[in-house]
């Protein structure tokens, strides 16, 4: 089979068992030269690439797409041109001259320079060079005219009159740079045809990203260039790869057969060391060390320069290896006993230091490092054990040298030593502060000295297993607080500890595999950090250990829901086929709450088929490969971004490689191999029955000991792959896999599914009354039988961990899923069958009746301009905001028509600047008050989730979104196939009121409340807007507080109280103000049969009052009263009034009756004190005292009257119903 695909010359062989299939391609060579030749159109492409980044012989990935702008700043693939119209057009080059040599006006034209640059181009010595001049071209850079021709090769248009060769590649590649218009435009011109489909018109900026290596920056000979660039324009080596799928293994399955060191490192049963690597020019992996009979080696390399690492191997024969990440080998040491990262111990008993060779203790039988080699202890032939700093520590620590922590001791081990009475202790750093270098400060650096102590700090008495070669952080921990270790005393009970942190972690049992269950990705916010997972001796659930923003920064520990088979890179392969890991959308606050099937986030395991597939993301109609079977773990995880040669582990034993190729950084390969993103797999072993003897604990008591202490029992065994004993017999019933429910619903088929359990009470009960109704109705149901209880599929099918009824899933299609949870009725069944035939599933046709949408929470697109796209972007940075101790932002009508605006400009000038030259603020209306303002934007984003990690990823525009000045925030979405987006942010001087959408602050359910949203108005009068997101609310019994700027606003859940205070009737002027108060939480009655609501209010209760209806802040602020004690009912309010300027002084005098010039002071300073006009109704408050504001405040917002038309009655005292009715008035 033959394909013409231009100038690309490929050949691709497919080989399946003994079928071979093979694509070739070939293309006529042609005496074009580089400068005098035409370039077909698909081998052309824009690219966003800025010359000040370039780096000549740097590799990098960059943007490219289909679109560029000539000297007029049109888009040539525009409307009318565009590039599906341009198929078969080329690109003609045609050779100018040098910059030098050609008309000095023109070049200063083409690259948008002034006369000075021109001259600073040119070398000319009577210029003056600026300190940041960056000289892209000289006088010598080579120029060509680029021309758009047809296919008949006649011209079209002049694209180009003047362009630089800016870079080279080495494969012909080659970037052109002009400035027309001041804008950077630059062509890649690729030796591939069609990295972006012809049908895609896409600027610079949204295209895909490309790698691309510099082999040669702003060539400046003709020669030199015509020849790094000849076969750009000449035959094309033909190229050939066969791709094998290998066939399926059968027996006993195994898992964890060889102990995986790193993404390309192993050590197999019998002791043989390999570490696996790719070589420049070759497509396929080789083996490129191996050691055999290895006794040893250390967990960790050490670091020997930027990215480059060495491990220690030891061999029976006492040679000490050092194997490192450029693949070299060397010998280290010989007579040596034990390897370590930094160390080694001799047989003679000294230990020494690998680099340099000095001897740091003799009379040594063991030593241990710490994950970082900073901190050793040794063990000597009289059990007595030494600690302290290595020579990678800092010199004033190291300089102390080795001192004694104990007396006998059974066992160093990385982190922790365990005493001859099994007392284990962890090794405990202090660092010290000593000052810092003021000569260095007044030169504007920082030397900050610091001093170190170590010593040992007891864990248990009674210490059994340890496991010293782990690592677990908390979100956003430091190397130094993470935990290296954790050791398990003969109650189960167990401790995670490291050099400057312990966890008591309670009672576990006996743990006997710890593995990471996520690992650090990046940058981003949210789940920084090596969360772990314990499995238990005593059965195969494990738990995990978890301490992130939801579990408030603390480590909590909890028990996962399905049964551990084996390890899988951030996560496991449960008893059930699938991989299960951290799942980054969920966010219930539980040890487990991430926990979750994740199909491929890991690695490239078809989880439930065990097969390794090469991806393909090109539009190369060959599919997806399988490239592997029965593979039962790989070495693959998220951070393999770049590539690697990593491990495929498959369940007979033997252990094979691939070489990954991510299209972002190997482009070339990927399109020589057809788009797949792998080579073929390679064994490296053969398979074996064996196990590797390497566990990850050390035993501090015999093996009697310990199966006596926990009576273990047998390990879980791995399912049977058969679909068990039929549920029902019918010809409309046909049992099957999970695996063959997922594969149906990800091809987009239509069925109805029926799960259930052969024990399940219910299931036996209805299964008789099944098995006739779907004869009766003959509807074809599929059953899946679900023994473990733990049986998850690609839609979320139930809420806990068991299946407890009957239960049907009619599958309408891909993300068109339907439960039914209590088929366990005649009735229920009869309706689902019922809903399966309206579908169309007896006739196997594709339904149309569509699923009733679920009640969506309130928007306020009628009070403003807003999507839910942009109400999503709104709700995910408050759930950052909250994340960080900080307030949630609000939405005004302003912001969004600023946005709406900016949001348009965007396409026109993806800047912050808008196209007219204005500062992008210009667009937010005069009237809207403000003193800071600040902006984001972004392109190419398809979902708010992706948007806000990539802003929360950028440390200024996280900046923004984290900024405490910010309390409004606008939001702008364009929604087209690029999608634009804009966050404009904006202070606000704090709330005077704050409802809901409801008009209440009381809803019956927690459901209820987040279907309305918050509606806030500030001191001038403007209204804004936010979701009710109660993951950024505190909780206390039925109210939920949420921290808004200057303001803390409650709502309660729950059902509504009637009144039962005697002295309150429902005619009473104050009924509804003492029942909104009690509603909220304000206060309780003075029994339980009265309220007392005509008692006399001291200013600690309107104090108090007011606080709990703001949702009793916190403050750190210090107690400034001298008579307020901390055992006073008024201790937080107090001190809160002080804060807030309500109350000043060194007494508080509580006890005081509070008067009603006194209570409306209180409201209007808590109001941010607004000026008011003093008003002349009341006879009684002269203009100029210190409450007459306070006093026309309350009147003009109707919080209270006079006492009569002429009087306030400022000195009179309020009541307990007067104070209530104040505040509901005020906070209404």
């Amino acid at each position: 089979m033959f394909i013409d695909m231009k100038t690309r010359l490929t050949a691709l062989a497919l080989v399946v068992l003994l079928a071979l299939s093979v694509l070739s391609v070939s293309a006529a060579a042609t005496e074009e030269t580089l400068f005098e030749r035409y370039i077909p159109i698909n081998q052309a492409y824009s690219a966003s690439v800025n010359p000040f980044s370039v780096t000549e012989g740097a590799s990098y990935t960059f943007m490219i797409g289909t679109r560029f702008k000539d000297e007029n700043k049109n888009m040539t693939f525009s409307d009318p041109l565009k590039r599906k119209d341009l198929q078969g057009y080329y690109f003609k080059l045609t050779y100018k001259g040098t910059f030098g040599a050609l008309d000095k006006a023109e070049m200063m034209k083409a690259f948008s320079i002034n006369e000075n640059s021109y001259l600073l181009a040119m070398d000319d010595p009577s210029v003056e060079r600026y300190a940041n001049y960056h000289k892209l071209y000289g006088a010598d850079t080579i120029i060509i005219s680029i021309d758009l021709y047809d296919a008949d090769k006649k011209f079209v248009q002049n694209v180009s009159p003047a362009s630089a060769i800016m870079a080279t590649g080495p494969d012909g590649e080659f970037l052109t740079f002009s400035m027309p218009q001041n804008c950077y435009n630059s062509i890649f011109f690729s030796t591939q045809d069609n990295i972006l489909k012809p049908t895609e018109d896409r600027s610079s900026n949204s295209g895909r990203a490309l790698h691309f290596t510099v082999e040669h920056l702003w060539p400046e000979d003709k020669g030199v260039a015509e020849s790094l660039l000849a076969s750009a324009g000449g035959q094309v080596e033909e190229f050939k790869y066969e791709f094998k799928q290998y066939p399926a293994v059968s027996g006993k399955k195994q898992y964890m057969t060889n102990n995986i060191l790193s993404v390309n490192e192993f050590i197999t049963p019998d002791n043989t060391y390999y570490q696996v690597g790719h070589k420049d020019g070759d497509i396929d992996p080789i083996v490129v060390n191996k050691i055999e009979n290895v006794v040893g080696y250390s967990e960790y390399g050490q670091v020997l320069d930027a990215g480059y690492t060495r491990r220690s191997v030891l061999t029976a024969d006492g040679t000490l290896y050092g194997v490192t990440t450029k693949y070299e080998k060397t010998v280290l040491a010989t007579g040596v006993k034990q390897a370590g990262k930094a160390h080694y111990l001799t047989r003679g008993g000294e230990v020494k230091e690998i680099i340099g060779g000095k001897t740091i203790a003799t009379d040594c039988k063991a030593f241990a490092e710490h994950r970082y080699a900073t901190v050793i202890a040794v063990l000597k032939n009289d059990d007595s054990c030494y600690l302290g700093y290595t020579y990678l520590a800092a010199e004033n620590a190291y300089s102390k040298g080795l001192s004694k922590v104990l007396d006998k001791a059974k066992a160093v081990v990385a982190g922790g030593v365990c005493g001859a009475d099994n007392k284990f202790y962890r090794w405990k750093e202090e660092v010290i502060r000593k000052g810092y270098d003021e000569a260095a400060w007044s030169r504007g650096e920082f030397i900050q000295y610091n001093d170190y102590q170590l010593s040992l700090e007891l864990l248990t008495d009674n210490a059994v297993r340890v496991f010293p070669n782990e690592y677990f952080t908390a979100e956003q921990s430091t190397a130094e607080e993470a935990m290296t270790g954790f050791v398990v005393n003969s109650d189960g009970h167990m401790w995670a500890f490291g050099l400057q942190n312990m966890f008591d972690m309670g009672e576990l049992g006996l743990i006997k595999h710890i593995f990471p269950i996520y690992q650090h990705k990046g940058n981003g916010l949210m789940d920084n950090g090596n969360f772990v997972g314990l499995l238990p001796e005593e059965n195969s659930k494990p738990y995990g250990l978890v301490a992130n923003h939801c579990s408030m920064n603390r480590p909590k520990v909890g028990q996962l829901p399905v049964d551990y088979l084996t390890d899988v890179p951030g996560g496991f392969k449960a008893l059930d086929g699938y991989t299960y890991a951290f799942d980054n959308d969920v966010n219930d606050g539980s040890a487990g709450r991430r926990f979750k099937m994740k199909p491929t986030e890991f690695h490239y395991l078809e989880d439930k088929n065990e097969l390794f597939k090469a991806l393909d993301t090109s539009t190369n109609p060959v599919g997806n490969l399988i490239l592997l079977p029965n593979v039962a773990r790989s070495s693959y995880h998220a951070d393999n971004q770049n590539g690697n040669t990593i491990l495929l582990e498959r369940t007979d034993g033997s252990m094979w490689m691939t070489q990954i190729y991510p299209r972002a950084s190997a482009s070339n390969i990927v399109a020589k191999l057809g788009g797949w993103e792998c080579s073929n797999a390679i064994r490296i072993t053969q398979p074996t029955t064996k196990q590797t003897a390497t566990v990850d604990y050390v035993d501090l008591v015999s093996s009697g000991t310990i199966s006596t202490l926990f009576n273990l029992g047998g390990a879980a065994e791995y399912p049977e792959t058969s679909v068990g004993a039929p549920y029902i017999t019918s010809d409309f019933y046909t049992q099957i896999l999970p695996k063959d429910a997922d594969q149906m619903y990800k091809d987009g088929k239509s069925f109805l599914l029926l799960i259930c359990k052969q024990d399940c009470s219910y299931c036996k009960k209805i299964q008789p009354y099944m098995q006739t109704a779907i004869d009766r109705e003959k509807i074809p149901v599929y059953g899946c039988l679900d023994e473990n209880g733990s049986v998850q599929f690609y839609w979320d099918f139930v809420t806990g961990n068991t299946v407890g009824t009957p239960l049907f899933v009619l599958v309408k299609g891909k993300d068109d899923v339907e439960i039914y949870s209590s088929a366990y009725t005649n009735t229920a069944v009869d309706v689902v069958l019922a809903k399966a035939k309206a579908a169309g599933i007896a006739a196997g046709n594709t339904p149309t009746t569509p699923a009733e949408p679920a009640e969506k929470a309130k928007i306020p697109s009628d009070k403003l301009s807003v999507s839910e796209y942009e109400w999503e972007v709104l709700r995910i940075a408050n759930r950052e905001r909250h994340a960080n101790g900080l307030p949630a932002l609000s939405m005004p009508a302003a912001l969004q028509d600023s946005c709406d605006i900016r949001e348009k400009e965007l396409v026109t000038l993806f800047d912050h600047t808008r196209p007219n030259g204005e500062r992008p603020y210009t667009a937010i209306a005069q009237l809207f008050k403000h003193s800071y303002v600040g902006e984001n934007i972004a392109c190419g984003q398809t979902t708010p989730a992706m948007v806000m990690e990539a802003w929360m990823n950028s440390p200024g525009h996280r900046a923004n979104i984290l900024r405490d000045s910010f309390g409004y925030m606008g939001v702008g979405c364009l929604n087209k196939p690029t999608k634009y987006w804009v966050q404009m942010f904006a202070d606000v001087e704090g709330y005077t009121s704050v409802t809901t959408s409801a008009g209440t602050m009381h809803f019956a359910s927690e459901a209820d409340l987040e279907k309305e949203y918050l509606v806030c108005t500030d001191k001038n009068g403007v209204e804004s807007y936010l979701p009710i997101d109660t993951a950024i609310m505190k909780k206390n019994g039925n109210t939920y507080s949420l921290a808004l700027t200057g303001r803390t606003v409650a709502l309660t859940v729950g059902e509504e109280k009637p009144l039962v205070f005697d002295d309150v009737k429902p005619t009473d002027w104050f009924a509804e103000s003492v029942a909104w108060a009690l509603k909220i939480g304000i206060t309780v009655g003075t029994s339980e049969t009265t309220f007392s609501p005509n008692a006399t209010c001291t200013r600690a209760q309107i104090v108090t009052f007011l606080w709990r209806a703001l949702g009793s802040p916190k403050t750190d602020a210090a107690n400034p009263f001298a008579d307020v004690k901390p055992t006073d009912y008024y201790y937080e309010s107090a001190i809160w009034a002080n804060k807030m300027g309500m109350v000043t002084g060194i007494t508080f005098d509580g006890n005081t009756p509070c008067t009603r010039a006194s209570t409306v002071t209180y409201l209007w300073k808590n109001a941010g004190s607004p000026a008011t006009k003093v008003s002349s109704v009341f006879t009684d408050v002269p203009a100029n005292a210190e409450y007459a504001q306070a006093v026309a405040w309350a009147l003009a917002n109707k919080i209270t009257n006079g006492t009569s038309e002429t009087t306030f009655s400022p000195d009179n005292t309020c009541t307990r119903g007067q104070i209530v009715t104040f505040l509901k008035n005020t906070l209404k």
